[in-house]
């Protein structure tokens, strides 16, 4: 991209790094006498032509399996987690169904608490008037 802090060319790409030694090889080659100018043209010519382009890899590289292994394995999550969102959507169903059943039952035990508490005080009316009652048909049969 640009030289670094310590004035070093920081490539941009890894590939970048391979012709750049090709070409401080090539640096390196350069006869130090001016008569060899066509040797010298035909060595530029010769890192000219070395492509940057990294090379494709093969169909069958480890790479491509791992990829196609890693999206299988995507779409058995993405399963998974369908699955468990329907679990979870099934289970608050029920919770919900068995808290309302559960306040039914807590509400017909308080009803049935207040009418208990009702008819025990009833009870005790009801029990003096059936006294009367009897008494006075026991005073009516003497």
């Amino acid at each position: 991209v640009g030289k670094g802090f310590s004035g070093v060319e920081t490539p941009l790409f890894e590939t970048m790094l391979v012709v750049r030694v090709v070409a401080e090889e090539a640096e390196a080659q350069v006869p130090t006498q001016g008569d060899d100018v066509h040797e010298h043209a035909a060595e530029e010519v010769a890192t000219d032509v070395v492509s940057p382009t990294p090379t494709s890899p093969s169909p069958s590289s480890p790479v491509l399996d791992t990829c196609s292994a890693l999206a299988h394995r995507v779409k058995v999550l993405e399963n998974d987690k369908v699955a468990q969102q329907l679990a979870i959507v099934k289970l608050k169903a029920r919770v919900k169904k068995l808290e309302k059943l559960h306040k039914a039952k807590i509400y017909n035990i308080d009803l049935d608490y207040s009418l208990k508490v009702l008819s025990m005080q009833e009870d005790d009316t009801e029990v003096q008037e059936a006294v009367k009652i009897v008494t006075t048909a026991k005073l009516m049969t003497e």
